[in-house]
């Protein structure tokens, strides 16, 4: 992706987020690599966090459903995800970068030229399905638990904590998780 392509995404998705929070939540933006950082990822093999297929996917997918608990959950609920988000960005940011560039080449690699529309597309409807959860307080408060404990979590375990993270956050736990589809 452009680093002007990146820039206006992540500011479009920012501000169609940003829209439905209250001005007293301060949630950092969505952090995507440079092109340097790309490129010292791409060409180092993958860490072991990263390794098990589908661990990318679920990292970065649970980076997605926090961001967006961080930016609506204390206008729908009154919990404040927003400064445990941040920090979680701070202290896997090194794995949530390998997850993104893994996440790229593997839409690269399946999708070919279109790989850049189909990666925008997924990834709106993955936000959409998270800001729009049937049950938003249930939503929150698993979201708060969720950011309560990958605090806890080193990044050598953050793949498999995802892992277990994500289905707590579907609207109805008796369905496939969203990655499922996607694979």
């Amino acid at each position: 992706m452009s680093v002007r392509r990146q820039t206006a995404f992540a500011g479009l998705a920012t501000l169609s987020l940003a829209a439905c929070t209250t001005p007293q939540t301060n949630v950092a933006a969505p952090t995507f690599p440079t092109l340097q950082e790309k490129q010292e990822i791409v060409e180092a093999p993958p860490p072991p966090a990263l390794a098990a297929a589908g661990s990318a996917q679920e990292v970065w997918h649970l980076r997605s459903a926090l961001n967006v608990a961080a930016l609506a959950c204390s206008r729908n609920s009154g919990i404040d995800i927003g400064p445990r988000y941040n920090a979680m960005l701070r202290q896997h940011q090194t794995l949530l970068t390998q997850a993104y560039v893994a996440e790229e080449e593997r839409y690269k690699a399946k999708h070919g030229r279109r790989w850049q529309a189909v990666q925008d597309r997924e990834a709106t409807s993955l936000y959409n399905r998270y800001a729009n959860h049937p049950d938003p307080r249930r939503y929150c408060a698993e979201a708060d638990s969720i950011s309560k404990d990958a605090a806890r979590v080193d990044s050598a375990d953050f793949a498999r904590f995802a892992a277990a993270a994500l289905p707590r956050l579907e609207a109805n736990p008796t369905l496939p998780p969203v990655m499922a589809s996607q694979n």
